[in-house]
């Protein structure tokens, strides 16, 4: 008879969520923390901002011309530059998010961080100054939940 080991626990705030892959670097949010990895050799490349679990996986888009991984998190969203983990912007939020960020057609970020709480819009600007995200509106009629949700431009649905 085969002897039965204990059932290992996973870690409390443990996160799994789907990579996200470039040409030189995979990112992932291990246990609440938004970590880059280097695809050749699998060694930390950079450390990201910590903010609490979730279930997104880091969202890589394009903002007023520069690329950057938007991460949503209990703390709300932050975006990083994908090649040194360099915070652009952040927007506070608290809650327990689930569903991926969307980019609108100007450039605005919707999120949403928890069945209950809406989805919030955000103006994302790049000035002299730097980076600026502010909220526009929030409303709870719109209550994504799960992986994604759809925003609509001129009546017409866009993933």
């Amino acid at each position: 008879m085969r002897e039965r080991t204990p059932a290992r626990r996973s870690p409390r705030g443990a996160l799994l969520a789907r990579p996200l892959w470039s040409a030189t670097l995979s990112s992932s949010p291990p246990l609440a923390h938004f970590v880059a990895y280097d695809v050749a050799t699998g060694d930390p490349r950079w450390f990201g901002p910590k903010g609490g679990a979730g279930y997104t996986s880091p969202h890589l888009v394009i903002i007023d011309g520069v690329t950057q991984v938007l991460q949503l998190n209990g703390t709300g969203v932050n975006s990083v530059t994908p090649a040194d983990g360099k915070v652009l912007w952040e927007h506070a939020w608290k809650g327990y998010p689930i569903v991926q960020p969307a980019l609108t057609a100007d450039g605005d970020v919707l999120i949403s961080v928890a069945d209950r709480s809406g989805t919030r819009r955000i103006a994302i600007a790049h000035g002299p100054d730097g980076w600026t995200a502010k909220e526009r509106w929030t409303s709870i009629g719109l209550k994504p939940y799960f992986n994604d949700f759809w925003s609509f431009t001129r009546g017409m649905p866009s993933a």
